[in-house]
């Protein structure tokens, strides 16, 4: 972690709503820095996920991720980028209780922690070009962050969906199927059908774009 940025005054847990609109930098050289750090550690991140998608029961794995969000909220602290906190608080707040043992690790959560760095990533480059954050929804992405990391486990999944949908616009490909696996008649023949014709019509879907996905 940058030990070189002045540190905030105040608490990490407030951080002013503005911040995820407004592309204001606070420290022109501290805000590299931290640009600079973000690009090591969300690669390193995105590998990490995918490993652990193989492999979801992996402590180590989901201890270096946790590791991986507090180094960013502590870097963005020091170097006084509040929309870092903002988004990387929640999730490193998710990956706290995944580690502890409080919920399962599923592909939607995954899901989400992927899109909140996109988000971060995106937003501190629009902020280098002194371009507007609008459009990336910081203010849902953080809102659904917050419900996710506060919610009992059997509600997170709904929750990231809803997440997804309100800052991507659209509902995740797995969504439905992830979700009537978490119900009660998950385990029917029924759902088991529902399932199949679920996956034939994305294929249907996939191919329809071009004959080389048949």
């Amino acid at each position: 972690m940058m030990r070189s940025c002045p540190r905030l005054s105040r608490s990490l847990a407030v951080v002013e709503s503005s911040s995820l609109t407004q592309s204001h930098i606070v420290d022109p050289d501290t805000f590299e820095e931290f640009v600079s750090a973000l690009a090591d550690i969300v690669p390193q991140v995105e590998r990490n996920m995918a490993r652990l998608k193989r492999t979801p029961t992996n402590d180590a794995l989901v201890n270096d991720l946790f590791r991986a969000l507090h180094n960013i909220k502590g870097d963005a602290a020091t170097c006084r980028v509040e929309l870092g906190i903002a988004i990387a608080h929640p999730i490193e707040t998710l990956l706290d209780r995944l580690r502890a043992g409080e919920m399962a690790f599923s592909d939607l959560l995954a899901e989400v922690v992927l899109l909140g760095l996109d988000r971060l990533e995106l937003a501190v480059e629009a902020m280098a070009a002194g371009k507007q954050l609008h459009s990336l929804k910081l203010p849902e992405l953080v809102s659904g962050l917050e419900r996710m990391a506060n919610a009992g486990e059997k509600d997170l999944d709904g929750l990231a969906v809803k997440l997804i949908e309100s800052v991507t616009g659209f509902r995740p490909a797995l969504a439905d199927a992830v979700l009537r696996a978490r119900s009660p008649a998950a385990g029917s023949p029924q759902a088991g059908a529902e399932d199949m014709a679920f996956f034939r019509n994305l294929a249907h879907q996939l191919e329809a774009r071009s004959p080389l996905f048949h």
